[in-house]
């Protein structure tokens, strides 16, 4: 009985050492779903000619398509007429349109170095939806020389071929933080918007942080400058893919 009692305790001791194990082993990639695992990244639509390009073969172009098993470092690339959204841990939605690119998962977080930046966009458009998402860190998204910060809501980012960030902020708060790289030499670049862009503009090279409330916008240029918030008409605002997104994020399964 003793011996048979012995063996009871050293198996109990051995699963609780394994237990504790796993826990502290949790903790040290993160926590408890406190930060964004860098697996679990998964297609939850795609129309078009969409394309998965690896760091290691930055040459080759792999169709993407639903069934396909998205990985950190790698980059999406929209054609002309395709569109993707990836689901994120945490309920985080990323949608890329035509003729986008993305990076997934680049490098640690400026604002929260023990975290990972889910995305960062290299081109074109991306709508971010994080009104879902169930985490306490707010996620961070890279664009141009910007960093955008939210822990909830629904915003977009035109990143433009000169690198200027044009960033629309639709439903709760949004801080966007700069410039994130050495600023190129001062110059007057162009609005990439229609609207007539408010004074005065942050001197480039300066860091700063800006808080962008609902239904406002600002452009960050290539030098680190950005714009004030100011506020843009939503009915101006209902294009063909913006109303998709928004049928999206209703649940309705619209096209573009």
């Amino acid at each position: 009985m003793i011996l048979k009692k012995n063996t009871c305790n050293r198996r109990f001791m051995k699963i609780f050492q394994r237990s504790v194990l796993m826990v502290i082993v949790m903790m040290g990639a993160g926590g408890m779903g406190k930060s964004f695992a860098v697996e679990s990244l998964t297609v939850g639509f795609i129309e078009g000619s969409v394309f998965v390009i690896a760091d290691e073969t930055p040459a080759q172009k792999t169709p993407l398509t639903k069934a396909y098993s998205l990985q950190p470092g790698q980059q999406i690339q929209t054609e002309p007429g395709g569109t993707v959204e990836v689901l994120f841990p945490a309920a985080l939605i990323l949608r890329l349109g035509p003729s986008s690119r993305v990076h997934l998962f680049p490098a640690k977080g400026k604002q929260h170095p023990q975290h990972a930046v889910p995305a960062e966009l290299l081109l074109g458009d991306a709508w971010v939806n994080a009104t879902a998402m169930k985490q306490e860190t707010p996620v961070e998204i890279a664009a141009g020389t910007c960093l955008l910060e939210s822990d909830s809501g629904v915003f977009r980012i035109t990143l433009h071929s000169d690198r200027s960030a044009e960033i629309k902020n639709y439903t709760s708060s949004l801080k966007v933080h700069g410039p994130l790289e050495p600023a190129r030499p001062s110059q007057s670049y162009p609005s990439p918007a229609a609207d007539s862009l408010p004074a005065p503009v942050t001197p480039s090279g300066k860091k700063w942080e800006q808080e962008l409330p609902p239904l406002t916008k600002m452009v960050v240029w290539p030098n680190g400058g950005m714009t004030k918030p100011f506020r843009f008409a939503a009915k101006a605002d209902q294009t063909a893919w913006v109303l998709w997104n928004q049928g999206r994020d209703k649940g309705q399964n619209q096209q573009p």
